[in-house]
């Protein structure tokens, strides 16, 4: 009686165990499917594979109770303001954060875009800011108290650029406007600017669309596009002034 009895107990254990998992596996598909329908919806709005990427990291870092911000000084204990491209994807591992490989892959790439293997504070701040994914305030990660926004910044490249190439902005705006239908989108704007200089990466190309954009409706007609450029030369000039002042 007693070997039945214990029998019974070890079958029950099992079968909850067993449910449990079920459970489980089921709350997983349910997630990805969450994940997949979101990916699609922004898909449809027009958002880049990059900034799905950075808002799913931040997304499930969140969850954590961390910023992606935290996460990289957790990945930085001597505070050299660099990682190793393999220990920030060990630690991604280590935070059972969940990502698909591809995921890990793109996110990987957008971070260290020069792909010399290490992800600096600066290329990390960049991205998280170009794609507007920061979770804190950002300070010049090379210390002093002024900090320029990573899309002025990549204004002020462009700017200095155009000026090197002796072509104004009319001409960037024309050589953009490839569909010749008085917008440019980010895949345009990024297809002149790539072909244009190796020193814009894809980060810097979203960037300077984002500054462009003013009303955040992913084009920039003509209007924003030259009061935007006119803008960022202002902003050149203060900076321009305060690191000389």
């Amino acid at each position: 009686m007693k070997m039945i009895h214990v029998e019974k107990l070890v079958i029950k254990m099992q079968a909850k165990f067993r449910q449990r998992l079920a459970i489980k596996r089921q709350q997983k598909e349910i997630e990805k499917q969450k994940a997949l329908i979101a990916r699609k919806e922004q898909q449809k709005l027009g958002i880049s594979n990059e900034e799905q990427v950075l808002k799913e990291f931040k997304t499930r870092l969140a969850k954590r109770g961390m910023t992606p911000e935290a996460f990289f000084r957790t990945c930085d204990v001597e505070y050299t303001k660099s990682v190793p491209v393999n220990k920030f994807k060990a630690m991604l591992q280590n935070f059972k954060l969940e990502l698909s490989r591809g995921q890990v892959s793109r996110l990987s790439l957008i971070l260290d875009e020069d792909q010399e293997g290490n992800i600096t504070l600066e290329e990390f701040y960049n991205a998280l800011e170009a794609y507007g994914t920061s979770g804190e305030k950002h300070i010049n990660p090379n210390g002093g108290d002024h900090y320029v926004p990573f899309d002025q910044r990549a204004m002020f490249k462009l700017i200095e650029i155009l000026q090197k190439r002796d072509m104004t902005y009319d001409e960037l705006y024309l050589m953009c406007d490839i569909n010749d239908d008085d917008d440019v989108s980010i895949n345009e704007l990024t297809n002149v600017l790539e072909s244009m200089s190796d020193e814009f990466y894809t980060k810097d190309c979203q960037a300077i669309h984002n500054f462009l954009d003013i009303d955040n409706n992913n084009k920039c007609n003509r209007s924003e596009f030259m009061s935007q450029m006119k803008r960022a030369e202002r902003l050149r000039q203060q900076d321009k002034a305060i690191r000389e002042g």
